[in-house]
């Protein structure tokens, strides 16, 4: 099967004392979870288990020196909702879930080339070549 997307969940934007995620629909084992979390001037810790995208952690904008954020996971008994520890702030969140990502290993097939802007957030990407055919891009 190849990698596809299969169902999201989204915390919209707000201050809050660490941000809860809700698991997306139908999460089955083996699914890549994306876990991406926008905050304003703090650093945060995700959930148990998630790790940070190479190259992505965490981005850093000029704008109230706000962070993205990116982790990833492999479902496993999933259950429940997803809670990243943070102190008061402004947030949001978005989890997806992707079937038929690979089994064992990092997902990643690339690190990325990111250039960001000074006085707008901008972000563009440089270009990406990747190493296996059929592998799919999340922009």
């Amino acid at each position: 099967m190849s990698a596809s997307h299969r169902s999201k969940s989204a915390v919209l934007t707000g201050t809050r004392t660490n941000t809860v995620v809700p698991a997306p629909a139908d999460i089955q084992n083996g699914d890549l979870l994306e876990l991406s979390l926008y905050i304003e001037t703090l650093t945060a810790t995700p959930p148990a288990g998630f790790t940070a995208f190479t190259g992505l952690g965490p981005l850093v904008f000029p704008v109230n020196n706000a962070r993205l954020y990116k982790w990833w996971k492999r479902a496993d008994g999933e259950a429940g909702d997803y809670t990243i520890t943070h102190a008061s702030a402004v947030t949001n969140a978005l989890m997806n879930a992707y079937p038929g990502v690979v089994l064992v290993g990092s997902p990643e097939d690339v690190t990325p080339s990111i250039n960001s802007g000074n006085a707008n957030p901008v972000i563009t990407a440089t270009g990406i070549n990747v190493r296996t055919p059929g592998s799919m891009v999340i922009w």
